[in-house]
C-alpha cells in the first residue's frame, strides 16, 4: 500500500538523520517518567498543581487503562516512548498521594520539559498527555516553531508513528504495526537501565535504546509493516458488560480499531474471535445498539474525519486507505453517517 511505504520512508529518514546519530554520540537526554521524577540534565520538571484531578472510572481490558479527562491525562496498559528529535516540548504526568508518600516526593500534576534530542519513557500505567504535545511557551522562553516526535507504543504489536506540530496545525501520521518480540525485550532492558540513577547505567541505557532503534530500523527496512489507525478506541459504557461477552466485545473493538485499513467482514471477525457470526452480532446489538459492520463503518468514518482535517488527505486516498470499494462508496458512507459530504465537512471544520 503506498501510504504504508510513505510513512515507513518518513520514519526511516528520521531514524537515520536525526535520531540514531545523537545516540551514537551519547548526546540524548533520557527520562524515566515515574515517581519521584528525578531526571538528568536536559530534562526539567515543574509542579503545575498540588490539587490532584478527579480520576475517571478505570476500565480494564482496553489499551487505555485510566483517564483524568479534566487534566487531559490518560494511562495505558503498555509502556510508551516519545523521542523528541526536533524542537522543545512539554509532557504532563501526575504523582498520587500514595506515590508521593512512598517516594518522598510531592503529589500533584507535573510538567516534564525537554529539548531535542531527548527521550521520555513512560512505564505501563503512567499518566501522560491524552492529546497533542504541549509547546514550551512561557514569558521567558519563546514558543518552539515546531516539534517532531517519534512515538512507540510497546504493545504485543508495536505501534510506531511520527507526530509533528507547529504553530498552525498538528500532523500525525498513521501508525505502523510491527510484530517483533526482540523489540519488546530490548524495551524491557531499556526500562531496567533507566530505573537506575547511576551514570554508568545512563550510558548503558543510551546504548540499549540505540540497539532498540537500530533493530527497529532494520525491521522496517526488511519487512512491510501493517497500517493502523492512530486514534485511541472509543471507550463504551461497560456497566452492562459482564462475563465472557464482555471479554469478546472488548477484543472485537480493539481488533477493529487497529485493522480499519484491512478488509473486514462479519464472518472474518467471527472467525478471529472464535465465535459464530450470529453471536457476535448479538453482542454488538446488546452492548452498542448497532451491528458489527455498522460499528466498523462508523469507526472508519471517524478515522476519515481526522484524515480530512489533520492530514488533509484526498477523498481518493482516504477511500483506499480505509478499504472502501471506491471513492463514491466512501462519500456515500460518509454522508450517511454525518449528513455531509467529505468536502462539506472539511469546509465546515475550517470555519
Amino acid at each position: 500500500m503506498p501510504f504504508t511505504s510513505r510513512i515507513r520512508k518518513d520514519i526511516l529518514k528520521a531514524l537515520e538523520e536525526q535520531i540514531i546519530p545523537p545516540l551514537w554520540q551519547q548526546q540524548v537526554s533520557l527520562g524515566y517518567v515515574a515517581p519521584p521524577l528525578r531526571f538528568p540534565s536536559g530534562i526539567e520538571t515543574k509542579l503545575l498543581s498540588r490539587r490532584l484531578p478527579l480520576q475517571d472510572k478505570a476500565i480494564s481490558g482496553f489499551p487505555i487503562r485510566s483517564t483524568w479527562s479534566k487534566a487531559k491525562l490518560l494511562s495505558t496498559s503498555h509502556a510508551y516512548l516519545s523521542f523528541i528529535y526536533e524542537g522543545k516540548m512539554e509532557e504532563r504526568t501526575l504523582i498520587t498521594a500514595a506515590q508521593a508518600s512512598e517516594h518522598r516526593a510531592e503529589k500533584g500534576v507535573f510538567a516534564v520539559r525537554c529539548q531535542a534530542p531527548a527521550a521520555l519513557f513512560f512505564p505501563a500505567n503512567t499518566p501522560r498527555n491524552s492529546g497533542t504535545a504541549n509547546f514550551i511557551n512561557t514569558n521567558s522562553e519563546p514558543r518552539s516553531r515546531a516539534v517532531k516526535i517519534l512515538q512507540i507504543a510497546f504493545r504485543d504489536e508495536i505501534l510506531v508513528h511520527i507526530h509533528t506540530e507547529n504553530e498552525e496545525h498538528v500532523e500525525a501520521t498513521h501508525s505502523l504495526l510491527v510484530k517483533d518480540p526482540h523489540l519488546l525485550n530490548l524495551a524491557a532492558l531499556f526500562e531496567e537501565k533507566l530505573q537506575s540513577a547511576a551514570p554508568l547505567h545512563q550510558e548503558s541505557a543510551q546504548a540499549t535504546l540505540l540497539a532498540l532503534l537500530l533493530h527497529l530500523r532494520d525491521r522496517l527496512s526488511s519487512h512491510t509493516p501493517q497500517l493502523a489507525n492512530t486514534s485511541h478506541p472509543p471507550i463504551p459504557d461497560l456497566k452492562a458488560l459482564e462475563g465472557r461477552g464482555q471479554e469478546i466485545y472488548r477484543e472485537a473493538i480493539h481488533f477493529i480499531q487497529t485493522h480499519l485499513h484491512e478488509k473486514l467482514s462479519l464472518p472474518f471477525l467471527a472467525r478471529k474471535l472464535h465465535i459464530s457470526a450470529t453471536h457476535l452480532n448479538r453482542l454488538f446489538h446488546r452492548f452498542s445498539g448497532i451491528t458489527v459492520m455498522r460499528y466498523v463503518r462508523r469507526q472508519r468514518i471517524e478515522a476519515a474525519k481526522t484524515m480530512l482535517i489533520i492530514n488533509q488527505e484526498s477523498v481518493k486516498e482516504i477511500a483506499l486507505l480505509l478499504n472502501f470499494k471506491s471513492s463514491s462508496a466512501f462519500c456515500s458512507a460518509f454522508r450517511q453517517e454525518t449528513g455531509l459530504t467529505p468536502k462539506q465537512f472539511y469546509s465546515q471544520s475550517k470555519e
